[in-house]
Order: C-alpha cells, then structure tokens, then sequence
C-alpha cells in the first residue's frame, strides 16, 4: 500500500496542483512551513499567493529561498513549537 503522499520523482495529481494555484490567488496569507523551496512546480505556489496580495508567514527551521524574496513575516524554529504557541495566543 502506498501512503497518501508524494515521493521525490512522482507528479503532483492535477487537481491538486490546480486547486492549490486556485486557493493561493484567492487567499490574504499564505503560510509556508518547513521547505526548503526548491521542489518544483510547488515552490511556485507561494509565489502566487504573493502576487495577488498575500501576506507570506514562513516558519521554518532556517531561511529558505522564499525568505529574502516573498516572505513578509518570518518565524524561526521548530513548526511543533511555533504553531501551538500562536494558537495558543488567537484562542485568548
């Protein structure tokens, strides 16, 4: 059995891709977690999202290729520490 997920070499299904390029030119953020962003097509997605207006919210462990480039604001560290504690402050 295969697990639901894409290995490195096989193809995003493309409805999928298209779904998330649909999401990202309607969304006002975009977060990106733990890439690097170098896998193509979906390191262009966030891209996307910039381009009609996003704000980006990177967390990750270090800069990435998005930082210096797209991102508007950037959280470093551990994602399993980092996203608990912003939950924590919007369910204030």
């Amino acid at each position: 059995m295969k697990p639901d997920f894409i290995f490195f070499g096989e193809g995003i299904p493309e409805d999928a891709y298209y779904g998330s390029v649909r999401a990202a030119e309607n969304c006002d953020a975009f977060v990106i977690i733990g890439t690097s962003g170098q896998v193509s097509p979906a390191n262009m997605i966030p891209g996307i999202a910039k381009r009609n207006g996003a704000k980006i919210i990177e967390i990750n462990m270090e800069p990435s290729t998005y930082t210096n480039y797209i991102t508007d604001i950037y959280l470093e560290g551990k994602s399993g520490e980092i996203l608990p504690a912003i939950d924590a402050l919007m369910t204030r």
